[in-house]
């Protein structure tokens, strides 16, 4: 029980463990006055000036219809307020227009799964990687969202993309390895954990490790995984209970 238990805690936590945010601003084109807008209602953001940074936003917009930059940081801020429907509405014209730019996919996806879309935020996902491959935090979005609605083999595919153009993203290795756990995939779980972790320490992927090595009934391997996420940070409450019971079934 405490096996299948710990399996699934680990692969729901880590593989949602990279959260739905908003992305930094990026600089994008338009009018002089328009862009000019967007420039003063970012410095007001700065100052915890959220409602005048809306209005001049707003009128960036209605400068020029076309200003991914503004619409991006309109969304944005709405996005931080829960404010979801009015980012999608904001951000939806350019996605008809198909625009080529993959940070409006991103964020217009971000605010669809917030508003609890997951099918549309795949799909925005799938779009702006397509349009930029090398954006890491796409590939475990899209992956987490998988996972969330049954898709594991599809996650699977996700990760394994994103381990393959980012070798040394110890994010992406731990979810893979959990994943793997998940499946059953026990021996390819500890390899992968074991990458995660040369990258650098963290108590998921040796939970993850631990889990797997008690699943191949390597139980001496599984115990000293165990402590290292006990002494890495872990905050599992049944980890104490399995290290006694492991550790008092190994002397005997």
């Amino acid at each position: 029980m405490f096996l299948r238990a710990l399996i699934m805690s680990i692969a729901m936590v880590s593989l949602f463990s990279s959260p739905l945010t908003a992305e930094t601003p990026k600089a994008r084109l338009g009018n002089a006055t328009s862009l000019k807008l967007n420039e003063d209602a970012v410095a007001l953001l700065h100052e915890g000036k959220t409602d005048q940074a809306i209005k001049k936003l707003k009128e960036a917009l209605m400068k020029d219809h076309h200003n991914l930059s503004a619409a991006y940081n309109l969304a944005g801020v709405y996005l931080s307020q829960k404010q979801e429907q009015k980012a999608i509405d904001v951000l939806t014209p350019f996605e008809q227009n198909k625009v080529s730019d993959p940070g409006i996919y991103r964020r217009l996806a971000d605010s669809y799964f917030s508003a609890q879309n997951p099918t549309k935020a795949k799909a925005l996902y799938k779009k702006a990687i397509d349009l930029d491959a090398d954006h890491a935090v796409s590939y475990l979005k899209l992956a987490a969202i998988q996972i969330m609605t049954g898709e594991e083999k599809k996650a699977h595919e996700t990760l394994s993309s994103c381990v393959k153009r980012f070798p040394e993203n110890r994010q992406a290795l731990s979810n893979l390895a959990s994943l793997e756990l998940s499946l059953g995939n026990y021996q390819q779980a500890v390899s992968t954990a074991k990458a995660s972790l040369q990258v650098a320490p963290d108590p998921q992927s040796y939970l993850t490790l631990g889990a797997a090595y008690e699943a191949l009934k390597e139980y001496n391997e599984a115990l000293i995984a165990y402590r290292r996420a006990r002494d890495t940070g872990s905050k599992d409450p049944a980890l104490n209970a399995r290290i006694k019971e492991l550790s008092s079934a190994l002397k005997k």
